[in-house]
């Protein structure tokens, strides 16, 4: 924590807010219990347990709304989405499928074949 939530001093590592006195050190204790579950939530998920780490990530923004939480929980729940419909590729799979998509379309040729193209000749004079 950087700034006093009550009214925005800079804390410079202090506990007790110098400009308006407020005990902060509830508040810190809270910010590092997300932080450790943010951790564990990471934790899970490189274990491939996305229950555990959409579990872990939603109790840290519980605690402490970071953009990290938000994403955790929204990347947890993608891939619980993906395992639980089976006919849905994983979003690393549709990336990569995407991606030979775009490198079959740089070779194809976009020129119409050369039967396909009319050319009169010009009349003569």
């Amino acid at each position: 924590m950087e700034r006093c939530p009550v009214c925005r001093a800079a804390l410079a590592g202090n506990i007790t807010c110098r400009r308006c006195g407020c005990e902060l050190a509830g508040v810190a204790a809270t910010e590092d219990a997300a932080e450790a579950l943010l951790h564990t939530s990471v934790t899970a998920l490189a274990e491939g347990e996305w229950d555990r780490a959409a579990h872990f990530a939603a109790t840290s923004a519980g605690l402490h709304h970071t953009p990290l939480a938000v994403a955790l929980i929204g990347f947890a729940e993608q891939w619980r989405f993906t395992r639980d419909n089976d006919s849905l590729t994983s979003p690393i799979e549709a990336e990569e499928e995407i991606e030979e998509e775009a490198d079959d379309d740089e070779e194809q040729d976009f020129l119409p074949p050369e039967e396909d193209i009319a050319i009169e000749p010009k009349p003569s004079d």
